[in-house]
């Protein structure tokens, strides 16, 4: 199995999870100890400290992954059972394989249902908003780049609200 298709289903399985995906630095020592580098090697060719990485960034990466793969993975193991959990895993529960890889739908051009597999719901960040809209006099900005389900959220939370919404392409 190639890199990419590990580090692609790692960060799918993590935003289902966590909601977010491996920062800048986790993707950089992930690719590094899949080449198999020590921490040296990985910081000087990236401009980090190798304690920082092994002290800091390593451990939240291993606690993440061991979740992720049901494993206890350290530095001595981690090659040996990412590659053997991949392998070896007839489930590989990633957002990816909801559909065939043949018959994945075309990325979407207008605002998605909000149970479309393209909508990536952010529950408690949704409920504070809508909790801050009930309130008279409320003003809430919401921005992020494009395609990114600011209108799917507004269609589908604030129908029938009478309120002046405006939109922008920021």
């Amino acid at each position: 199995m190639k890199f990419e298709e590990i580090q692609e289903i790692l960060n799918g399985q993590l935003l289902k999870l966590e909601n977010r995906c491996l920062n800048d630095t986790e993707q950089l020592l992930l690719r590094g100890l899949w080449q198999k580098k020590n921490y040296q090697e990985i910081a000087q060719e990236n401009g980090y400290s190798s304690s920082y990485l092994a002290n800091v960034v390593a451990p939240g990466l291993y606690d993440k992954v061991s979740q992720l793969i049901g494993q206890t993975i350290n530095k001595k193991n981690f090659l040996s059972r990412l590659q053997s959990h991949f392998t070896n895993s007839t489930s590989l529960q990633y957002w990816g394989n909801e559909y065939p890889q043949n018959e994945r739908p075309e990325y979407p051009d207008a605002p998605v249902p909000y149970n479309s597999y393209y909508y990536l719901k952010r529950t408690k960040l949704e409920a504070k908003i809508i909790e801050e809209i009930g309130q008279s006099g409320a003003l809430v900005r919401i921005k992020a780049p494009k395609k990114m389900g600011k209108n799917v959220f507004i269609i589908n939370n604030f129908r029938g609200l009478s309120t002046t919404i405006r939109l922008s392409n920021c």
